[in-house]
């Protein structure tokens, strides 16, 4: 709750922020969202793991693309190709099923993400724009890892970046498509049990550490959750 209230507050004082400086410049806001193809390849080792092992087969999927939204906030300045974007983002992944005896095996990656990005306007006419962007930022990031019994949840943040391009397309110079895909580099090498039925280990076998406040390992190794990939994102934005 604490998380939420803090990223709330932020979020307000990027919109005052906007609201003062509006005279001198052109405002941005709008929602935009699609999809992230992610590689969780730890956690699907899991799956794979628990699929041939135990009281497998299991009907649990492999994690496949992620799903991702975002709040647009932007500023242009006046009578220049340079704007500034904060997009807030809530990144969901997640896979579940049962094994042959019923019990649950679910697995899911969830994520806050801040990446303020530099964006520049290099061709435009009156309805179509193209942009280029980059920008350095952060995640929260949280696992979980149910398997029976053995029902872990775990947390981790770093710091990434991405770049890439962009289209806009404007009707009236005020209400906006946006079109665009980026890089994003983003691996969560670390993370800490949050919560845990497990006395430790999982009885999957894999899952070798997984004591609350201690870094969740696979194989003896940090498990990691890795957001890198290519990000390709539709939405509607309002300028004024």
């Amino acid at each position: 709750m604490g998380r939420a209230k803090n990223i709330f507050v932020f979020t307000l004082m990027i919109i005052g922020l906007q609201s003062t400086v509006a005279a001198a410049g052109e405002v941005s806001v709008g929602l935009i969202g699609g999809f992230v193809n992610t590689d969780l390849k730890d956690l699907d080792s899991l799956i794979v793991s628990a699929n041939g092992g135990g009281t497998g087969p299991i009907t649990t999927k492999a994690l496949g693309n992620g799903l991702e939204a975002a709040l647009v906030l932007g500023y242009r300045w006046d009578g220049t190709v340079w704007a500034v974007h904060f997009q807030p983002s809530y990144y969901f992944n997640s896979t579940s099923g049962t094994d042959t005896a019923g019990d649950a095996f679910d697995y899911g990656v969830t994520a806050i993400v801040a990446m303020p990005l530099l964006r520049v306007y290099a061709l435009e006419n009156d309805f179509l724009s193209l942009y280029f962007q980059f920008g350095v930022g952060w995640a929260q990031v949280y696992g979980e890892a149910n398997e029976g019994a053995d029902q872990t949840e775990f947390s981790g943040s770093n710091l990434g970046y991405q770049g890439g391009l962009g289209l806009e397309m404007c009707y009236a110079k005020m209400h906006c498509l946006n079109l665009e895909g980026n890089l994003r580099s983003l691996d969560i090498e670390r993370s800490i049990v949050d919560k845990t039925t497990s006395s430790g280990t999982h009885a999957n076998g894999r899952i070798t550490q997984s004591n609350r406040g201690s870094e969740i390992e696979v194989d003896n190794r940090d498990l990691g959750m890795d957001l890198t990939g290519f990000q390709f994102l539709a939405g509607y934005v309002f300028k004024f």
